[in-house]
């Protein structure tokens, strides 16, 4: 249920800003923020007023696939009855003549303005971002994409005593495996304790850090804890990795568009003639050093 309700809040972000983005758009020729001159398939009319479909599906193309799964019916129905709303109060405002106002003029210029800037700054990072771009940057720094990854064996108990008598066995000669199938209480315990290769954030910040300490062949010395319970670890390989360019193309293109939007302001600063008017900072007020003792006496007596 909670999931549920995160995901409707998730999809409330991305559906109120593309109805925003549709409602920038209606101002039409005849200066009017009702829709009643727009045409295509009709989904609902307002007094009138047509809801058509191509508003809808620009405003579901703004929402992640993930979060219309299953529910794509619940969600378009939804967007109708916000369209439905906001073209009830766009009718309202042109009955008060809103468009004429010169605060919502102020108001509407402004948010063009931004409109305009994000464009311009998301259009500049995205066309100098190529495909081929991305990967002649992974393949340049290739060397800053490799990782360590252990194959690593626990022994899961309740108490830190339990622990350090496991510990004791090993330091006997008992093996690291039967001791796991014996007594961890972790899933892993059929298999001898064995969980596979993996990364330090794989695992919980105790666990990962004890393992990564410890050097091939070493068990713990001492008990680790965690949210689980007590570890007792066994690190059997290490090995570095190179991460793939599908690993890492989403922050790299993040990166990217960052340094090529900084750029393109950049370049169009050197190209411009700026000036800035210097202003002088506003004088303190003179503060008035308070009176000592003796100079007040005259005037109190």
């Amino acid at each position: 249920m909670y999931n549920k309700i995160k995901s409707v809040q998730k999809m409330k972000k991305f559906v109120i800003p593309a109805l925003v983005a549709l409602s920038l758009t209606a101002c039409n020729n005849d200066m009017s923020l009702s829709q009643k001159h727009k045409s295509g398939t009709v989904l609902a009319t307002v007094n009138g007023a047509p809801i058509i479909e191509e508003d809808v599906t620009t405003a579901l193309s703004t929402i992640p696939a993930n979060l219309l799964q299953g529910r794509e019916a619940q969600i378009k129905a939804n967007l109708v009855d916000q369209l439905v709303e906001r073209e009830l109060v766009m009718q309202d405002a042109d009955k008060k003549n809103i468009l004429s106002d010169s605060e919502f003029k102020k108001i509407h210029e402004d948010v063009l303005r931004n409109l305009a800037y994000n464009f311009m700054i998301q259009k500049a990072s995205q066309d100098a971002v190529t495909e081929e771009a991305l990967k002649a940057e992974y393949e340049k720094n290739k060397a800053n994409y490799v990782y360590k990854s252990v194959k690593a064996r626990h022994i899961l108990v309740k108490t830190a005593d339990e622990a350090k008598a496991i510990i004791k066995e090993l330091d006997g000669g008992k093996d690291f495996a039967k001791l796991a199938e014996e007594k961890s209480t972790g899933p892993s315990a059929k298999n001898g304790g064995d969980l596979g290769w993996f990364k330090a954030n794989d695992m919980v910040p105790e666990f990962s850090q004890a393992a990564f300490a410890l050097e091939d062949g070493a068990y713990s010395k001492e008990p680790v804890q965690t949210q689980f319970g007590w570890h007792v670890i066994l690190r059997e390989e290490s090995k570095d990795n190179t991460a793939t360019f599908e690993m890492v193309k989403a922050p790299l293109q993040q990166n990217m568009q960052n340094a090529a939007a900084q750029q393109y302001l950049t370049d169009l600063k050197k190209a411009a003639k700026i000036d800035v008017v210097k202003t002088e900072a506003p004088k303190s007020a003179e503060t008035t050093t308070p009176a000592t003792p003796e100079q007040a006496a005259p005037a109190a007596q």
